[in-house]
């Protein structure tokens, strides 16, 4: 549930941020038409924001205080930011391609037998 004391008003009655949560419903709802490099990608939030996750809204890092989002919803939505720069918009599968290279980034599926 989203931290309703943090989210602006203007973000409440911003029709682009009603589009991000009817984004995020669908997503979670039909993820199996997913390409492989989105899900990487989707994972890739999860990863680098575990305290939100664990929180279920945006609380931020450090210096930023996170915008009160609901998590993971906001981190479905191929198309949004975070609020404290760890990660943008979903790119396409030759960029995310090279961001995994240049930045060392491994995804490992382990079958636990």
């Amino acid at each position: 549930m989203a931290n309703w004391r943090k989210i602006k008003l203007l973000d409440i009655i911003n029709p682009v941020k009603w589009w991000s949560m009817i984004d995020s419903w669908l997503t979670k709802r039909y993820s199996v038409f997913a390409s492989v490099h989105v899900i990487e990608q989707i994972h890739y939030r999860f990863l680098n924001c575990p305290a939100c996750l664990k929180a279920k809204a945006c609380i931020g890092q450090g210096d930023c205080e996170g915008c009160g989002c609901d998590i993971p919803d906001k981190m479905l939505v191929l198309w949004e930011t975070d609020d404290c720069g760890k990660w943008g918009p979903v790119l396409d599968k030759e960029e995310w391609e090279e961001y995994k290279r240049v930045n060392e980034v491994t995804f490992i599926l382990k079958e636990k037998n």
